[in-house]
């Protein structure tokens, strides 16, 4: 009985221990890590296909080149390494000795390849690749992170920038010894291998309500060399959100989406690669225009997951290589929540071609991590202002220890460590200080000093009827209280000989809820009679500079008067306001008063005029956007149609006012741009007056020909300045920027932009006769002209920041008001300014 306990003992233990070893052998798992490079220059590669034996299993390295894949050691036979544009790698596993070097963290090196894929010459429709987009299409609005009802995340920037082309010694022995190399050449990389020419890094928190709803944080910011750093980090301004709206807007340039409506009759896609992620595929497709179609695209890869067939990875680029800045732009997604894909990566290499030291262009790198991702959060919308990118308080000068909790997640390397070091010292701290204040100066339009703001802009002007305007302009700023603020001004016009001055009292931040507004002013200036003036916030802008220089008719005036202003919505702005002008005309005009008669009851002959008016101001702009930086407010603009519209009633009697009347007035305007067709731009302009109203309260026809052949945008070019006048008018302003969509230059300096312009306008004038010494016509018939401009024929580079863009154009006047011959054609210069 023992021994067969014994056998049966002894049995059961070799039955264990030959099935331990079995199922050792089988079923040990080998989690495999490395991180893929670029050969070349040792820079990550994102997004390499990592593939098990024969496509039986596979990943993606993330934006960082890292990947990591779990296998079990006895079914590993070979890995592969593949990536568009370079040789693929294959490691085979033929013996146990093979899978040792797995059990290291692995750095895989990929060749750039001169085979190129083969590029298609026309459309597929029927092809697989083209079957998955379209459901991709189909799918971009469950898709697409902007549609979620709400979310709010967390993420850090950071943005360096180097030269394109490293300078070919690599160590500092190769770098004292090169023959190739000038003393300066040799500094230079010396600094090279050390230290980025530029690093920042910024934290940001961002909260978002659908549809329109958005605000940006900046908690966080540092510039190496600089204090105070102005601006808020510029991760969209380089790149979009995400990869799902028709149109990817990138720096300010609109690109047509291969993930859009009827994409593959411009598009050509290819399935280069299919990924296998547990019950899921992953989907690798080149995409790129094809070579018959003429528009903004891009080409890249997309990688299209088919849990919701929704993009994972994104790479793209722009395929015209002669823009003044490209850029090369990849995005990751994750899924959250096995329902909802979400970006949490993003990266962008910009090339700065115009922007160089020596003959190397400048390359700018933008990484940014999403963390702390909300879905679904309890946002309301009443927390959100007109204000979209606001820094923090302490956003600039954070403590060492915000900054060491952010680099326990990103850690800076030796290179981004010595850069700080080296640029903050004191020499290089003053030079990017010195370079930071002329940036505020830009942005903000404003110098301050101690308690006081001085308005940079209107320090010199420039106009026909005071030729140089100098003067000061000031305000008290938070030293003194963030509530109350005082404003003056004084000026002086060498070719009048006259000095203005003007000041104010307003009241503002008393509450965050509907931005209210309140504020009285005196002023003793001169204004241009006849105009159209809308509730508008301040922008400095150059169309703006020219119009003024084109002006040779003022009036004097005397204005006191009140405003509140309020926002009972983020993009409506409400104005209601009184003031008072005595106006005095520095023109020959004499205006016939019925109301104010003589002893033989015979109309009144007036040069001067006392007026009292109230104002009821309106101006909606659908998701506009304004930054704010300490109590700096700076207009971002609006992608949408902006509306604006007055009432003003003249109360006569009031401070010895003498006229009654009533103003409706309006202006609608909206510019978009598609890259198949280029940006249409339509501005649409309204105006009545009804009663007793001299020739200041009137409307001017918008003319813009004077003996200065600068074309001025919605005006009309033909136009003499004041050969019209309106009591009643409408204006339609339209035109086409073809773009380059006609021709494409190879050069950075020429650039030409083909742009097609339609000017209309309608107008009427009651009691013309009253406006005596006048010369002057009305457009009841409709006045018409139309014109052809070619611009960007030169574009000069101003110290690599910004570039003077040049053209010039043509415009045609025809219909019931034509002149003769030559006189109904305006040759005109174009001027503009790029980044």
């Amino acid at each position: 009985m023992l021994r067969v306990i014994v056998s049966l003992k002894a049995f059961f233990t070799t039955i264990l221990i030959v099935l331990f070893a079995t199922l050792s052998g089988i079923g040990q798992s080998l989690i495999i890590t490395g991180k893929v490079i670029n050969a070349q220059d040792n820079a990550p590669l994102s997004f390499v296909n990592v593939l098990i034996n024969n496509n039986a299993k596979g990943t993606t390295t993330n934006i960082d080149g890292f990947f990591s894949i779990t296998i079990q050691e006895s079914a590993l036979k070979k890995m592969s390494f593949n990536y568009a544009g370079f040789a693929p790698f294959v490691y085979h596993v033929k013996t146990k000795a093979d899978l040792k070097p797995l059990r290291r963290q692995l750095i895989i090196k990929l060749y750039q390849s001169t085979n190129q894929p083969l590029q298609s010459t026309v459309a597929n429709n029927n092809s697989p690749a083209s079957a998955i987009i379209k459901r991709v299409y189909q799918n971009r609005k469950r898709n697409n992170p902007q549609n979620l009802k709400s979310y709010r995340y967390n993420a850090y920037h950071k943005f360096y920038i180097n030269l394109k082309n490293k300078i070919p010694a690599q160590t500092a022995a190769e770098v004292d010894s090169s023959n190739t190399l000038d003393s300066t050449e040799k500094r230079l990389a010396h600094y090279l291998r050390k230290h980025h020419l530029f690093l920042s890094e910024a934290v940001t928190q961002h909260q978002y309500i659908f549809p329109n709803y958005y605000k940006k944080t900046l908690q966080g910011n540092r510039i190496s060399g600089v204090q105070n750093p102005v601006f808020l980090s510029i991760d969209q301004r380089l790149q979009p959100f995400s990869f799902y709206k028709t149109h990817i807007n990138v720096f300010g340039k609109k690109y047509l989406n291969p993930i859009s409506h009827n994409s593959d009759r411009k598009y050509s896609f290819e399935v280069s690669d299919t990924l296998f992620i547990g019950e899921n595929s992953i989907y690798v497709i080149h995409f790129y225009p094809l070579p018959d179609k003429n528009f903004e695209a891009l080409k890249g890869v997309l990688y299209i997951n088919t849990k919701y067939y929704a993009i994972q990875n994104v790479v793209f680029e722009p395929v015209d290589q002669y823009q003044s800045t490209s850029f090369r732009i990849q995005q990751e997604y994750h899924l959250l929540k096995d329902k909802y894909w979400f970006p949490v990566q993003l990266s962008a290499n910009i090339i700065f071609h115009k922007k160089k030291l020596g003959e190397r262009p400048m390359v700018g790198t933008l990484r940014t991590f999403l963390k702390d991702i909300e879905l679904y959060p309890p946002l309301r919308p009443r927390d959100f202002s007109k204000i979209t990118y606001e820094v923090a308080a302490k956003a600039n000068n954070q403590t060492p220890d915000f900054w060491k909790n952010q680099h326990q997640a990103h850690p800076l390397n030796p290179k981004d460590t010595l850069t700080y070091t080296y640029i903050d010292s004191v020499s290089n701290h003053r030079l990017f200080n010195g370079l930071a204040t002329t940036l505020e100066l830009a942005t903000y339009d404003k110098l301050s000093y101690r308690s006081l703001d001085f308005k940079v802009s209107e320090m010199i002007q420039y106009n026909g009827y005071e030729g140089i305007r100098l003067g000061a302009h000031f305000s008290t700023n938070e030293k003194i209280s963030e509530i109350f603020k005082g404003t003056g001004y004084i000026a002086y016009g060498t070719k009048d000989g006259a000095f203005k001055y003007g000041a104010s009292m307003s009241i503002q931040n008393i509450f965050k809820r509907f931005d209210p507004q309140l504020g009285i002013y005196f002023s003793q200036d001169v204004t241009e009679p006849a105009g159209l003036n809308l509730l508008a916030p301040e922008r400095w802008s150059l169309n703006g500079v020219l119009r003024q220089a084109l002006i040779t008719r003022m009036d004097k005036v005397k204005t006191l008067g009140a405003y509140i202003k309020v926002r009972p919505f983020r993009n409506l702005q409400l104005l209601a306001g009184f003031k008072n002008q005595q106006i005095e005309p520095t023109y020959h005009y004499e205006y016939l008063s019925n109301t104010i008669n003589s002893p033989d009851n015979t109309p009144t002959a007036l040069n001067e005029f006392n007026i009292s008016e109230i104002t009821l101001g309106l101006r909606y702009a659908y998701r506009e956007s304004f930054m704010k930086k300490d109590h700096h407010e700076v207009y971002l603009g609006s992608q949408y149609p902006v509306v604006q519209f007055n009432y003003k009633r003249g109360l006569p009697n009031v401070l010895n006012s003498e006229f009654d009347y009533y103003k409706i007035e309006g202006q609608a305007a909206y510019s978009f741009c598609l890259p198949t067709t280029g940006t249409t731009s339509i501005r649409l302009q309204a105006g009545m007056i009804q009663g007793e109203a001299p020739y200041p309260l009137l409307y001017n026809g918008r003319g813009g020909l004077t003996q200065l052949p600068l074309r001025v945008d919605h005006s009309f070019q033909v136009m003499g300045l004041y050969e019209f006048v309106s009591d009643r008018f409408f204006n339609a302003f339209i035109s086409q920027n073809l773009g380059r969509l006609l021709y494409r230059s190879n050069t950075t300096w020429f650039q030409p932009e083909l742009i097609l312009i339609q000017n209309i306008g309608f107008g009427t004038l009651t009691n013309a006769d009253r406006h005596q010494m006048l010369d002057f016509k009305t457009m009841e018939q409709g006045y018409f002209e139309s014109g052809v401009l070619l611009d960007k024929l030169l574009r000069i580079n101003y110290y690599q920041v910004a570039n003077l863009n040049i053209g010039t154009g043509v415009f045609y006047r025809y219909g019931a008001y034509t002149k003769k011959g030559l006189e109904n054609f305006a040759l005109k210069v174009t001027l503009g300014l790029s980044f």
